[in-house]
C-alpha cells in the first residue's frame, strides 16, 4: 500500500453517560471521514465516556466488548480504519504467590482494573493496537492505572506511534517511539479542558513534539462550547499546521500524510541517550554535603 494516507480527526461533542449513543455518534462521522476521502478517522480521548471519572465502573469496556464489536464491523463495512479512546475493564484473579489465576479453578471473584486507553482498528476490522495511557493525570490516579508501555504499529506502510492526552507533554516519551521504535506518524487523543492555560499543549508543546523528532503528529480533542478547548490540529515533521479545527465546536478535519519526507537535518542524529541517563561525567551537585 501506498505511504501516502489522508487522516481525518473528528473533534466532537460527547454524550453523557450514554455509550451506545456515542458510538453511534462515531459510526456517524466515520461515514463522513470516509466521504471525505479518509484513510483513517479519529476521535478524542475516552470518547465513549465523555471523559466521565464518576461513573468509570459503569461506563467501561472490555478492550473487545460490545462497542470494539459494533465499531469493527463499521470499520470493515465502510473500509475505513479508526481510532478512538475509552475506558478500558480488565478483569482478572491475582494472588500473591501466583499471580493471574483462572477464576473456576481458584474459586475467587475477579478483581477489576481500569484504563485510559485507545484502541487502533484497521479497514478489516482487525484490532492493530489497544494502548494505555502511561502518564495518567493526577485527576484520573484514583481511578485509572497507568499503562507500562509504548506502542507502535504498522499501519499500511507507516509506522504510527500511539498516545494519549499527557504522554505527548512528555518528550522523553515521543523521542523513544521515533529514535527506538522507529514511529513516522504520532496519534494522539485528547480530553483538553477550557481554561487558557491547557491551550500551550496543542499550540506549543505538540508542534514542538513534531519539529523535534521530524513526524507528524495526529491531535484529536472534542468540541464542546463550554467543557473543551477543541483545538484538533494536523503538523508535519516541520511544524507547519496541515490542518486546524473550530475552536471548541464540532469539526471534521483532514490532512494528508506521508512516510517518508525530505528532511534537510534530523536532531536525532545527533543524540547522545548514555549522557542524558547518567548526566555524563561528574556531578558534584550529587555528593553528600559535609557540615562543619
Amino acid at each position: 500500500m501506498s505511504s501516502r494516507k489522508k487522516v481525518a480527526i473528528c473533534q466532537l461533542r460527547a454524550v453523557p453517560n450514554n455509550v451506545r449513543a456515542n458510538v453511534d455518534i462515531m459510526m456517524n462521522w466515520m461515514e463522513r471521514a470516509k466521504a471525505e476521502g479518509a484513510d483513517l478517522a479519529c476521535f478524542p480521548e475516552l470518547f465513549l465516556s465523555d471523559y466521565d471519572l464518576e461513573r468509570v465502573a459503569t461506563l467501561s469496556e472490555a478492550s473487545d466488548g460490545p462497542s470494539a464489536q459494533s465499531i469493527k464491523a463499521a470499520a470493515r463495512r465502510l473500509g475505513i480504519s479508526v481510532t478512538y479512546g475509552y475506558s478500558e475493564e480488565v478483569k482478572a484473579l491475582h494472588t500473591a504467590e501466583a499471580g493471574v489465576k483462572n477464576a473456576a479453578c481458584m474459586g475467587e471473584a475477579p478483581t477489576t482494573t481500569y484504563y485510559n486507553s485507545m484502541l487502533f482498528i484497521g479497514r478489516d476490522g482487525e484490532t492493530l493496537a489497544n494502548f494505555r495511557k502511561v502518564h495518567v493525570w493526577h485527576t484520573e490516579a484514583k481511578h485509572y492505572r497507568a499503562g507500562d508501555k509504548s506502542v507502535v504499529i504498522d499501519w499500511e506502510g507507516l509506522k504510527v506511534g500511539l498516545a494519549i492526552c499527557a504522554d505527548i507533554c512528555m518528550n522523553e516519551f515521543v523521542t523513544s517511539m521515533v529514535a527506538d521504535k522507529g514511529a513516522q506518524v504520532i496519534v494522539v487523543l485528547n480530553a483538553l479542558p477550557d481554561p487558557p492555560l491547557y491551550e500551550k499543549t496543542p499550540l506549543i508543546l505538540v508542534p514542538a513534539r513534531a519539529l523535534e523528532n521530524r513526524v507528524y503528529v495526529v491531535y484529536a480533542d472534542f468540541g464542546h462550547e463550554e467543557k473543551y478547548s477543541g483545538l484538533s490540529r494536523i503538523f508535519n515533521p516541520m511544524a507547519e499546521c496541515l490542518a486546524a479545527a473550530k475552536p471548541r465546536q464540532e469539526d471534521l478535519i483532514t490532512a494528508e500524510i506521508c512516510g517518508n519526507p525530505d528532511f534537510p537535518f534530523s536532531y536525532h542524529s545527533v543524540r547522545r541517550p548514555e549522557v542524558y541517563k547518567d548526566g555524563g561525567g561528574d556531578q558534584p551537585w550529587k555528593k553528600p554535603r559535609t557540615v562543619e
